[in-house]
């Protein structure tokens, strides 16, 4: 397992505090919170990591 933190891009300004579900397409519904700030976000697979480990997009 490994932290959805650190597969999205650091200077974003995310943080993902919370992971609620995911789909047959891998999107992932979680909490996050940017500048303080909490939203519900998808994330979404947007290319293949070469460990294995998919780096994910974070929307609001």
């Amino acid at each position: 397992m490994e932290s959805l933190n650190a597969l999205i891009d650091r200077r974003s300004g995310w943080n993902i505090s919370f992971s609620r579900g995911i789909n047959d397409a891998g999107q992932i519904v979680a909490d996050g919170f940017r500048n303080g700030v909490q939203y519900a976000v998808r994330l979404d697979l947007i290319r293949p990591h070469a460990l294995g480990a998919a780096p994910v997009e974070a929307e609001d």
